[in-house]
C-alpha cells in the first residue's frame, strides 16, 4: 500500500466525519 493510498483513505475518512457532524449539528438545530 502506497502513501499516496493512504493519503486518499484519510481525506474520505476526514470527509466522511465532517458530513456527520453537519447531519448531528442540523439535527441539533432542527430539534432545538
Amino acid at each position: 500500500m502506497s502513501s499516496n493510498d493512504l493519503h486518499e483513505f484519510d481525506e474520505e475518512q476526514i470527509a466522511d466525519a465532517e458530513a456527520q457532524i453537519v447531519k448531528q449539528s442540523k439535527k441539533i438545530e432542527f430539534y432545538g
